[in-house]
């Protein structure tokens, strides 16, 4: 990674104003520089949002009143009915490969859902509740994967604009800035 004109980047094009983390001290010669994790997530999502598929170009008001029908129709699917779940996964399946979003990006985010949704599930199963605790699982990946197409297809200055026009309170809207 050379500076090129006085301003340094992380390989991609991407500047490293102000979010420099140090890399290894072995590198005597030049100094890594790097960007914060959180930092690259944000970017690459928002590089995806930048896409051209026909999720992309949906409105995100749209988008984000079919996610609210989508969650809401998640959370009242009863444990038993895994078909429901199948036609969930594939509904999202479809508008992923149609927006060409990496798949194995995406199901790499949900991974860390599952401490979350894990621990309760690992509870439900030990009481000898399987399907409940197979149905917490199959909702919380769902859900999360519902949510992660929608930001990986949407840019967030459009999400908040679409917040701002349901009326989502401020103080919600800043804290997802």
């Amino acid at each position: 990674m050379a500076a090129q004109g006085g301003a340094r980047s992380d390989g991609h094009g991407f500047p490293l104003c102000g979010v420099l983390v140090r890399g290894p001290k072995n590198r005597a010669a030049e100094e890594r520089l790097t960007l914060r994790p959180a930092v690259r997530e944000t970017w690459i999502a928002d590089r995806w949002s930048r896409g051209s598929g026909p999720l992309h170009s949906l409105d995100a008001r749209v988008k984000l009143a079919v996610l609210i029908v989508y969650l809401l129709a998640i959370a009242s699917s009863t444990v038993w009915n895994q078909t429901a779940f199948a036609g969930y996964a594939a509904i999202l399946a479809a508008g992923m490969a149609a927006s060409r979003l990496p798949l194995s990006a995406l199901g790499a985010r949900l991974l860390f859902l599952l401490p979350f949704s894990g621990i309760f599930a690992l509870i439900a199963w030990l009481s000898g509740d399987t399907p409940r605790a197979l149905a917490l699982v199959e909702k919380s990946l769902l859900s999360g994967l519902g949510v992660v197409v929608m930001v990986a297809t949407t840019p967030l200055e459009e999400i908040v604009r679409a917040l701002e026009f349901f009326r989502v309170p401020r103080s919600l809207v800043l804290v997802m800035q």
